[in-house]
């Protein structure tokens, strides 16, 4: 069942149009009238058979939609493997482009690169890359889970991170951020308050704020130019908090493909590709598409990619045998 249908029969037209549906795009950047309800908001479903009247119903579906909470490193996301590089010092290659990757007769894989000097023969392989991505890599390996990964839809995205003085805010900006409906004529799908949530964003006096524009509600924006987009932006903050003066800082960044998307079927999906994975020995898939749209369930499921391609060369080694 998809999100919006759920939302529709139990509260109406207006609660998701005004309220469920700004915070669908807002937080997972999905269309509540595609998005699975099964996989992202499994407790959706048991809400709606729970013995409470409407009002209670309706609080408790915002805080489950809502209940995605920004993570970040002081330094933002690259402080990540930054950090892993150099704990693993010479093991990790960087600036490095891997073309494909294929079987060695003798077993084992060829993870070719761009300079066949660095290509490398390895007994496993794990791709933490997007399923787009993944799909160009392992087409030697596996029509089927190519077919399977490449046919997962993603969504672009582009975000303008402004500062202003904190002087210039005549309404406070709420602390959870603004969550906009697609029919103001806005690009905007949400904006947060980056120097409130993150310690250390912005320059003393000023307030760092990122705004989340396009998704499929406004795909034309990958293609606006920057200062048309900065623009909307900057007039929804000045009907909001009343913001007339210019920004202290403006940057506008843009990746397409970004975005898995977890709509009706994806599940399903996932089942088939997780089949299609265990039919090639030594080959782990790892990322966002698989668990949902928060930062710990990617974690979660990569720990777990990793245990189990562990365990399985331990035993392999221990037999005296090649994973493949």
């Amino acid at each position: 069942m998809v999100a919006s249908a759920f939302i529709r029969r139990g509260f109406g037209d207006e609660f998701l149009e005004r309220l469920v549906g700004p915070l669908v795009d807002g937080c997972i950047v999905g269309d509540v009238n595609q998005v699975s309800l099964s996989f992202v908001y499994p407790e959706l479903q048991r809400l709606y058979d729970e013995d409470s009247n409407l009002m209670t119903k309706a609080v408790k579906v915002l805080n489950i939609i809502n209940r995605f909470e920004p993570a970040a490193f002081r330094w933002g996301m690259a402080t990540l493997p930054g950090v892993l590089g150099k704990r693993l010092g010479l093991a990790v290659r960087t600036h490095t482009t891997v073309e494909s990757i294929e079987r060695c007769p003798e077993g084992g894989f060829l993870v070719r690169t761009e300079s066949a000097s660095d290509s490398v023969i390895c007994d496993a392989v794990v791709l933490a890359t997007p399923a787009w991505t993944s799909a160009q890599l392992i087409s030697n390996l596996s029509t089927e889970l190519t077919t399977r990964l490449i046919n997962l839809p993603y969504t672009s995205l582009a975000t303008v991170n402004l500062s202003y003085r904190k002087d210039a805010f005549k309404t406070p900006f709420p602390q959870k951020g603004l969550f906009l409906t697609r029919d103001m004529g806005n690009k905007a799908l949400s904006i947060i308050p980056t120097s409130l949530l993150f310690r250390k964003r912005a320059p003393k006096g000023e307030i760092l704020l990122t705004a989340f524009c396009g998704g499929d509600a406004h795909p034309e924006v990958m293609e606006c130019d920057d200062a048309v987009l900065a623009t909307n932006v900057q007039s929804i903050l000045e009907k909001t908090c009343g913001i007339s003066e210019e920004p202290q800082f403006v940057s506008v960044s843009r990746i397409n493909q970004m975005i898995p998307q977890f709509n009706v079927g994806h599940g399903e999906t996932i089942n088939e590709i997780e089949d299609a994975i265990n039919d090639i020995p030594g080959i782990y898939l790892t990322g966002g598409y698989f668990r949902g749209p928060s930062l710990s369930s990617s974690i979660d499921h990569a720990t777990d990619v990793v245990r189990k391609a562990i365990e399985n060369l331990k035993a392999h080694v221990a037999c005296g045998q090649r994973l493949v």
